[in-house]
């Protein structure tokens, strides 16, 4: 391989792909990048990510990967992705009943992510990436990394044992040698980030693959196991591989069923949405209208008490006048006066 700008570290999650890293950074001296930038976890935690030698890059997938292509330096970059275009890579494959059962405590303990065992061996789980990480066994014919040009097959065992043969290979695919041998210790690692790095064991998580959960796995993924060398032989009640192809098509069709009900989700809030703010606007005009109306209802009353003054006022002067007219000449002179005060004559 010669100096590209982008040489994928490629793997399904928790295969080995930050082991990769840490080999790079601690013996070549190389930073990289995670194609989803790892905020949540590597990213969260500045000593994990010096010793792996995560670089942030702040940017979305798409506009990162845009980026990559446009620099003249190289980036390493993480990905669980199929492969986005025929840039070399660097593929790491682990025994898939352990990768499986780290993946799903992954999820859980940190994505927190209510998801089942049965969902991560049937690679229900693309609702978390750029594309889609899919299982343990489709991300690997993604890649098919035996047969696809300019990419380096390593197996997780490869990375624990770090023969000479892994240290040539990644300096050839890198261009570059390895300045040291010697890697942080594992225990330190879980120290730093327990959640992150638990015990580094085969054996414990394959322990956990059990019943149904284990014949699910074994017809999913049992030939390519077979085929790597993970498994000798598939288990007895285990059905062909067409039932594997139905397998598959369940699973796209039951994503086809919750596509259509997250749309409808969509929808429903959109319609929510809208009358919520239909019925806004109208308490807000309702709320004018009843404005209006107090304004209108204090000026009546400001009205009806200016009438009743005046009408006191009205009162007063009548009696001021019969009382004034009756001392200078009884009712006649009453009348006289009145008549004298409204301005008119009362008789001849």
């Amino acid at each position: 391989m010669g100096h590209e700008m982008i040489i994928w570290l490629a793997s399904y999650p928790r295969s080995g792909n930050t082991l990769l890293r840490l080999i790079l950074r601690q013996c070549f001296g190389l930073n990289s990048f995670s194609l989803y930038d790892d905020v949540t976890d590597i990213g969260s935690n500045p000593e994990v990510a010096e010793v792996v030698g995560h670089v942030t890059h702040g940017l979305d997938p798409e506009r990162f990967v845009e980026q990559a292509r446009s620099e003249a330096e190289l980036y390493m970059v993480k990905t669980h992705e199929p492969p986005l275009d025929e840039s070399p890579a660097i593929y790491v494959v682990r025994d898939g009943r352990s990768a499986t059962v780290s993946f799903y405590h992954y999820l859980r303990e940190i994505a927190s992510h209510d998801v089942s065992l049965r969902d991560v061996i049937l690679g229900q789980t693309d609702f978390l990436g750029f594309k889609e990480f899919r299982s343990w066994s489709e991300n690997f014919e993604a890649w098919d990394p035996l047969r696809r040009p300019n990419t380096v097959f390593l197996r997780f065992e490869d990375l624990i044992d770090l023969k000479s043969e892994t240290f040539d290979r990644l300096a050839q695919a890198i261009g570059k040698p390895a300045s040291t041998r010697n890697l942080p210790d594992f225990g330190k690692l879980n120290q730093i980030f327990p959640k992150f790095f638990r015990q580094g064991s085969n054996r414990s998580n394959i322990g956990e693959l059990q019943g149904e959960d284990y014949a699910v796995f074994s017809l999913m993924h049992g030939q390519l196991m077979k085929d790597l060398g993970y498994s000798e032989e598939l288990p007895a009640d285990v059905p062909s591989v067409l039932s594997r192809h139905a397998l598959i098509a369940l699973r796209k069709q039951y994503e086809g069923k919750l596509k259509d009900v997250q749309i409808a989700k969509h929808e429903m809030e959109e319609i929510q949405q809208r009358e919520i703010a239909r019925l806004n606007a109208r308490l807000i005009e309702t709320g004018s209208e009843i404005s209006s109306l107090h304004r209108q209802l204090g000026a009546a009353t400001d009205l009806m008490m200016e009438l009743t003054s005046v009408s006191g006022a009205g009162r007063a002067l009548s009696r001021a006048v019969v009382n004034t007219a009756a001392e200078k000449g009884g009712v006649s002179g009453v009348l006289k006066l009145a008549a004298k005060r409204l301005g008119t004559r009362c008789g001849p």
